[in-house]
């Protein structure tokens, strides 16, 4: 067992949660910490090569079990500070410039008038003013245990032992702390759990490098998301009651090509895109017919298993947002094995490899669609996107309430929404419920307590129902009715939420919604 012994000398945490600055993280995130050790290792000016060595043996060991206890979070307070001006953020590059250069000097001539202005323009009283948030929690204890459950060299120990006894802060600056490995911890309360409602950040294999590459790029001052793995945790504190969570058939563990080039598309076009991407994976895969990738069994005929389900990413739920489609995730059943994963991974690398030019990482690959031109995709490979629309946390909960962002191409013929009659349309509207309900079985998951046929848009962003293409595009098949709906579980359930005909193709997307 290797143990890390974490305190935190204020009594205080100030650092704020990786994609919501006004809100403070706890308990720590594992990568945190394990960026704090690289760059407490990267500081010296000759890092040493079994520290190194230690670090990379730390990231291949994973998930630890955390203990931490409640903590209570102070209020959040919007402070507007000075922009930093392009002069300053260069000033250091400049007088590295100018490092060597005689003190008496005098051929340097006087400063002009723009450089005059520059130089006010560096007083606070004439610089702009950004929002700024500084969450902080004030945890029980102020201690916090890591246990990684490994056999651990003794050298490994040694080196780590010297790392962590050199760490100053985790987080802000003013998260003083102070680290040691022990050999003894309290009983974990935060464990790794496949159905944790929580997501911790944690170190992965490679993520060593990933920094140091990461840092060769920003140099500790661009804006910038640190590589990481994303596991997750249930908190089992006594007394916690902690409430069932239940499962669509689709896995969670997305794989996201975000968009990166030609035109941008309005969610309407989202089967379009979904089948111009399937399409894409069919032609440069060896193993085309596997029902995973196919979506039909060996008789030609429509598997009646879950398999991969191509999903366009529309930007939604924000005040600016304006639904056009961000990125396209590739989601696979739960019960997928690894040979099926394998067939997906190894298609999407061959049509990376045809595009692939000389050493290019990521890889962008187009996307024919047509008149309307073509689109760029590349893999999210490391980290997280920075748009959040692209987040698998954004679509998969948990979460009892789910609301459709793409419509739902319903599996029958509910009759006329909006018939003249009232009792006929009334009939229509419950029928559609109804199927919107059986759907939701056809994913693994229970009838839910409510389904709420919407008669518009359900987020900032997505598109009326009616200025949907209509769905299956090609003629003389049947066309289905498409709805947008509201569909509230009795418990939480963990998606991607996928539910009807075109479940396969980007119709029938949900996002969970906030509770009522």
């Amino acid at each position: 067992m290797l143990a890390l012994r974490v305190e935190y000398l204020t009594g205080r945490s100030n650092s704020c949660e990786f994609n919501n600055r006004t809100k403070a993280e706890w308990p720590p995130h594992p990568a945190r910490v394990f960026s704090a050790l690289v760059s407490t290792w990267a500081s010296e000016d000759q890092p040493s090569e079994c520290e190194r060595a230690a670090l990379l043996w730390l990231a291949k060991e994973g998930a630890p079990s955390i203990v931490a206890s409640d903590a209570s979070r102070r209020d959040v307070v919007t402070h507007f500070v000075p922009d930093v001006p392009e002069s300053l953020a260069t000033r250091g590059k400049a007088a590295a410039g100018a490092k060597g250069r005689s003190a008496t000097d005098t051929s340097k001539k006087p400063p002009s008038r723009t450089e005059m202005d520059r130089a006010v323009a560096i007083l606070p009283s004439e610089r702009g003013r950004q929002p700024r948030h500084f969450p902080s929690v004030t945890p029980d204890d102020p201690v916090v245990h890591f246990r990684w459950d490994a056999d651990t060299p003794p050298e490994v120990r040694q080196a780590l032992a010297a790392l962590a006894s050199r760490v100053v802060n985790i987080g802000h600056s003013s998260s003083i702390v102070r680290c040691q490995i022990v050999d003894e911890t309290p009983e974990p309360n935060w464990l790794p759990d496949p159905l944790g409602g929580a997501f911790l950040r944690v170190p992965a294999t490679g993520q060593l490098g990933e920094l140091e590459r990461s840092f060769k790029q920003h140099q500790g001052a661009w804006p910038r998301v640190l590589p990481c793995d994303f596991v997750r945790y249930q908190n089992q504190s006594p007394g916690d009651s902690v409430m069932p969570v239940h499962e669509s058939v689709f896995s969670d563990e997305l794989i996201v090509l975000r968009r990166v080039g030609g035109p941008r598309l309005p969610s309407t076009r989202a089967v379009d895109i979904a089948s111009a991407v399937r399409g894409a994976l069919l032609k440069h895969a060896t193993e085309s017919r596997a029902e995973v990738l196919s979506g039909h069994a060996t008789d030609s005929a429509p598997s009646t298993r879950a398999h991969l389900a191509v999903v366009p990413l529309p930007w939604v739920a924000h005040p600016h947002a304006d639904g056009s489609v961000l990125g396209v995730a590739l989601v696979l059943p739960r019960s997928a094995s690894d040979d099926e994963r394998s067939v997906i991974l190894r298609a999407l690398a061959a049509w990376e490899t045809a595009h692939r030019q000389d050493d290019e990482d990521p890889v962008v690959v187009p996307v024919q669609l047509g008149a309307v031109g073509v689109i760029e995709l590349e893999r999210v490979a490391w980290g997280i996107p920075s748009q959040t629309s692209l987040r698998a946390t954004n679509w998969c909960g948990p979460s009892r309430r789910w609301m459709t962002v793409t419509p739902i191409a319903l599996d029958r013929n509910p009759g006329e929404l909006h018939a003249a009659d009232p009792r006929k349309a009334k009939a229509a509207w419950r029928a559609a419920a109804e199927t919107v309900a059986r759907a939701c079985s056809d994913v693994g998951l229970d009838l839910p307590e409510r389904v709420t046929v919407l008669p518009s848009v359900t987020f900032a962003g997505s598109e009326k129902a009616r200025a949907f293409p209509p769905f299956p595009p090609q003629e003389g098949r049947l066309r289905r009715v498409k709805v947008h709906a509201c569909v509230e579980f009795a418990e939480r359930v963990r998606g991607p939420l996928l539910l009807g005909a075109g479940r396969y193709l980007g119709l029938g997307l949900l996002r969970p919604a906030e509770e009522p």
